[in-house]
């Protein structure tokens, strides 16, 4: 099946990467570079490395999503690595208008613009899926910083904080609510 959604973008720093859809084929750099992110330390809600087999389902389960209409992702490649991607999935009903968002981009292609440049193909994409797309949410660890510096960047506003909502080691941490209104 061709992809729906291909651009081709050179970054500020001279490299050059393609946009595009997710494929089932992409399992193996996806879970390559998604174990490298988890390694990196606590700032992606999973707590261990993924198997080859988990992805595949994941991928397979995100791409039913998107046939659907509830769920849009784009990732980020350079050649064949991927270097990250931006998920969102929709809400239903009464929440139809609102989506819940899902980021990871490889260190080595962070501070680059690769990540905001995503975040922005993926939303406008996304408001073409879905035209009544409003709002988008987001979260990250009280811990993560730099992910929370990033969706302030982006336009997000704290709007709560999920007490204790995640543990990293024996210690639990406050995940801070974020929510860009579009």
């Amino acid at each position: 099946m061709p992809n729906k959604f291909y651009k081709n973008f050179v970054l500020k720093d001279g490299r050059k990467v393609v946009l595009r859809e997710l494929k089932n084929s992409d399992a193996d750099t996806s879970v390559t570079e998604t174990n490298k992110v988890i390694s990196e330390g606590p700032f992606l809600y999973l707590n261990k490395k993924v198997t080859k087999k988990e992805e595949v389902e994941w991928i397979k389960s995100l791409l039913k999503n998107i046939k659907k209409k509830s769920a849009v992702n784009l990732a980020a490649f350079e050649g064949k690595r991927i270097l990250g991607t931006v998920s969102l999935r929709f809400g239903k009903g009464r929440n139809s208008h609102v989506a819940t968002m899902g980021i990871w981009i490889v260190k080595e292609y962070r501070s680059s613009g690769l990540a905001k440049l995503l975040f922005w193909e993926t939303v406008k994409y996304a408001k073409k899926m879905v035209p009544q797309l409003k709002m988008i949410n987001a979260g990250a660890f009280a811990t993560n910083k730099r992910s929370l510096k990033f969706q302030k960047k982006l336009g997000f506003k704290k709007v709560g904080i999920l007490k204790k909502d995640g543990r990293i080691g024996n210690r639990y941490v406050d995940t801070i609510s974020m929510q860009l209104e579009l």
